[in-house]
C-alpha cells in the first residue's frame, strides 16, 4: 500500500495538518501561563478565570460537530483556512478589547478564536486521514498528537516572556504572526480534492444524508463505541485543561515561585507529555493491552501526591504526570480511522471526539478553580480522581473493539 492515498507527500500533509493544529493550541494555551496576572487584571477569582479557557472550548465544542457533518460538501482544506482566518480575527479582537480593559470583549474574543479552532480540530486529522494511508495512520496521529503539548511549551515559555518585556502587544503580535504563517503553510500542504470527491459534493441534496442520519451512523455498529472514546477524552480533557490551566497559579500560590519559573516548569511537563505522545505508537506494538488501561490508573494514583512534599517532589509529580499522561491522545485520534465504517465517516467520528474533548475543556478549569478556591489545590487535585479512572474505561472499550476487528479480518 502506498504512503499516500491521493496528492501530496507524507511529510507534507502532516506538517500542514500539523501547524494548523499548533496554531489553535498556542492561541488557546496563551491564557494559561499568565493567568494570574489576567487575574490581577480584571480582579477576577480563580473560579472567574478558568473562563478563559471554557469559553474557547464551549466555542469550539458548539462548531466542531457541525463542521464533522459538512466537511464532506467543503473539504478539510477550505475548511481548515476559514478556522485558521476566524482565529487570526479572534486574536485581533483580543488585543484590541484587552487594550480597552474589557473583559467581556476578551471573552468574546476568546470565543471567535475557539470557533476558529473547533473547524481546525476537524479538518487536520480529516485531512491526515483523507490523504495518508492507514499503513502509516498510527505514526502520523503519533506525530500529530505532539501538537498540544508542543503548543503549551511554547506559551509556558514565551507568553510570561512576552508580557514581561513588552505586554499583551507582545504576545498578540507573536499569536497573530503564528497564526497566518499557519494558515499560508495549511493551505500549501494540503492537496486540492480530487474532481471524482467535487462531483460528489455537488450531487442534488437529496443524495447528501440528512443531520439525522448522520449521527444515527455514529451509533450504527462497531462506530458506536467513539462514543465511549468521546467520553473518556472528555475526562482526560477535564484532568489535563484543569492542571495545566492552574499550574503556574498553584506553583507560585503555595511555593511563591516566579511566574516566569512557574511556567518553565510547565513547559517541561509540557515536553515529557509530548514525549509520551510520540513514544505511544512504538510502545503498542509491544505492550498494546497494558497501553490502553495502565495510565488512567497511574493518573489515579499521582493526585493525591500533591497534598504533600516540597517543590521538589510537587516538580516530579508534575513532571510525572505530564508523562503519564502524554500516552492516551495518540490512542484516542487512533480511534475514529480504525472504527469508521468507511472514510466517509472518519470526519464525523473525528467530530465527536472533538466534542467529548471539549466537554472537558468547559467544564475542568471552572470546576476545578471553583474546588481550589473554596478548598484549596489539594483537594481540587483529588477531584480529578473519578475522571482519571473513567479514562480507562472508554480507551477499554476502544481497545476490545480493535482486538474484535483485528481478530475478524485475520
Amino acid at each position: 500500500m502506498s504512503v499516500l492515498k491521493r496528492g501530496g507527500s507524507f511529510w507534507t500533509v502532516l506538517l500542514g495538518a500539523y501547524v494548523a493544529g499548533l496554531a489553535g493550541t498556542m492561541a488557546q494555551f496563551a491564557d494559561p501561563p499568565i493567568l494570574p496576572t489576567l487575574a490581577a487584571y480584571f480582579r477576577i477569582s480563580s473560579a472567574t478565570s478558568g473562563w478563559f479557557m471554557s469559553v474557547y472550548a464551549l466555542a469550539t465544542l458548539v462548531t466542531a460537530l457541525p463542521a464533522g457533518l459538512v466537511i464532506k460538501r467543503f473539504g478539510g482544506k477550505l475548511m481548515g483556512g476559514m478556522g485558521l482566518c476566524l482565529l487570526v480575527l479572534g486574536e485581533a479582537l483580543f488585543w484590541f478589547e484587552f487594550s480597552a480593559h474589557s473583559l467581556t470583549g476578551v471573552l468574546v474574543a476568546r470565543g471567535l478564536q475557539g470557533f476558529g479552532f473547533g473547524l481546525v480540530a476537524v479538518a487536520a486529522p480529516a485531512s491526515i486521514a483523507a490523504f495518508i494511508s492507514e499503513k502509516r495512520m498510527s505514526l502520523a496521529m503519533s506525530i500529530w498528537a505532539t501538537w498540544v503539548p508542543f503548543g503549551s511549551v511554547l506559551m509556558f515559555l514565551f507568553a510570561p516572556l512576552l508580557t514581561h518585556d513588552g505586554g499583551i502587544a507582545s504576545l498578540s503580535i507573536f499569536l497573530l504572526a503564528a497564526s497566518v504563517v499557519a494558515c499560508a503553510l495549511f493551505w500549501g500542504a494540503i492537496p486540492r480534492r480530487t474532481k471524482a470527491s467535487l462531483r460528489l459534493s455537488r450531487l442534488p441534496s437529496e443524495s447528501t444524508p440528512s443531520f439525522a442520519v448522520l449521527i444515527q451512523a455514529s451509533f450504527s455498529g462497531r462506530q458506536r463505541v467513539i462514543w465511549w472514546v468521546a467520553s473518556s477524552f472528555a475526562c482526560f480533557t477535564v484532568v489535563f485543561f484543569s492542571f495545566n490551566t492552574f499550574l503556574t497559579t498553584y506553583l507560585t500560590s503555595r511555593y511563591a515561585l516566579s511566574l516566569v519559573f512557574a511556567s518553565s516548569i510547565a513547559a517541561v511537563a509540557s515536553v515529557a507529555n509530548a514525549l509520551g505522545n510520540f513514544l505511544t505508537h512504538f510502545v503498542a506494538k509491544r505492550w498494546r493491552r497494558t497501553l490502553f488501561l495502565l495510565p488512567s490508573l497511574l493518573l489515579a494514583a499521582s493526585w493525591p501526591a500533591f497534598a504533600w512534599g516540597d517543590v521538589g517532589w510537587s516538580v516530579t509529580v508534575i513532571l510525572w504526570v505530564g508523562f503519564v499522561g502524554g500516552f492516551i491522545p495518540s490512542l484516542v485520534f487512533s480511534a475514529p480511522p480504525s472504527l469508521a465504517l468507511s472514510s466517509s465517516s472518519v470526519p464525523l467520528l473525528t467530530a465527536v471526539v472533538i466534542l467529548g474533548e471539549n466537554i472537558g475543556i468547559v467544564v475542568g478549569p471552572v470546576l476545578f478553580g471553583a474546588v481550589a478556591g473554596k478548598y484549596g489545590f489539594e483537594r481540587a487535585f483529588l477531584l480529578l480522581i473519578p475522571f482519571s479512572l473513567w479514562m480507562g474505561v472508554g480507551l477499554w472499550r476502544l481497545y476490545r473493539q480493535q482486538h474484535v476487528s483485528v481478530s475478524i479480518h485475520s
